[in-house]
Order: structure tokens, then C-alpha cells, then sequence
């Protein structure tokens, strides 16, 4: 596995945390700080804090836990600790523009979902 460059490094950074804005979330001040961007986001699901990670070194990190667990297992979403609320990912890719259209693949799912059965 080949280590991310510091030129990905920023553009997934900052193409991550423009998304999220673009989305309303707002930067926050998260336990992983200083290494991570930190974020809450108003879901479909309820609020779910994200902590980008900001020197990643093999793989793009994302910790996401969304504050109603409940909510968020109607979803219907892979990986989603169903007690915790935890929503981890975990991106590789050597191309960062795909890399970061999976960031935002997972954001739209949780963003403007339309499982939810409630």
C-alpha cells in the first residue's frame, strides 16, 4: 500500500469539509482534534458528528456516529453499529477524485435518504 501524497492529502480535505458545507454542516470541536476536522451534520436520520482525518497516511479516514441510533438504522446502512450509532469508513484509492465521489456517496445516502420508513 502506497502512502497518500500531500497533495491528496489537501485536496480530499478540502473537498471533503466543502461538501459538507455545501450540505449545512457546521465545523465543530470534536474529541480527535487536532488530527481531525470536525464536523456536525443535520442527517435524515438526526445529527451525526463526522471527524475527517487531516493526514491520513495510507487510507482516507471518516469516524461518523450519528446521535439517534435508532433513527439511523432505518437506513438500512452498511457498517452502522446498530447500539453505538457508529458510522466508520475507511477510503483507499490512488485517485483522490475517486476517493472523494465515495465520501460523497456515503454523505448522500445519509443526507437525502429515502429509506426511512417513519
Amino acid at each position: 500500500m502506497r502512502k497518500i501524497s500531500k497533495a491528496n492529502k489537501a485536496t480530499f480535505l478540502k473537498r471533503a469539509t466543502e461538501l459538507l458545507k455545501s450540505k449545512g454542516a457546521v465545523e465543530g470541536k470534536g474529541i480527535l482534534e487536532p488530527r481531525y476536522a470536525s464536523f456536525v451534520l443535520h442527517t435524515v436520520a438526526g445529527d451525526m458528528t463526522i471527524d475527517v482525518e487531516k493526514e491520513p497516511e495510507y487510507m482516507y479516514t471518516v469516524f461518523c456516529c450519528f446521535a439517534e441510533p435508532r433513527w439511523a438504522n432505518e437506513l438500512g446502512l452498511i457498517g452502522l453499529n446498530p447500539y453505538s450509532g457508529k458510522y466508520n469508513f475507511h477510503l483507499t484509492g490512488i485517485d483522490v477524485n475517486e476517493v472523494v465521489d465515495s465520501f460523497n456517496h456515503h454523505i448522500e445516502r445519509v443526507y437525502s435518504s429515502t429509506a426511512l420508513k417513519w
